[in-house]
């Protein structure tokens, strides 16, 4: 899995990144030990940092279901989100 650069956008302090490395190893870590080519998520609209952190360790958008959720009687998009191993 080849990582990407980072975001001048969304840059993290050296403590975040210590954390995003973390969670691309275990990434990797659970592809390789289950033979993974493909991991998928679903990711609300409106979680802007939840979705900005898959974009920077390689998801990619691949649909928006549009009202897809009711949550405290509004109507919220969700993301849907794959990365190829």
């Amino acid at each position: 899995m080849s990582h990407q650069t980072p975001n001048p956008e969304f840059c993290l302090s050296p403590a975040k990144e210590v954390s995003l490395s973390a969670f691309l190893v275990a990434i990797e870590a659970q592809a390789t030990k289950n033979q993974l080519h493909r991991i998928e998520l679903t990711v609300m609209e409106h979680n802007t940092r939840a979705f900005a952190l898959y974009k920077k360790t390689g998801f990619e958008t691949e649909g928006i279901k549009r009202d897809s959720l009711k949550i405290n009687g509004h109507y919220v998009n969700e993301h849907y989100m794959a990365l190829l191993i």
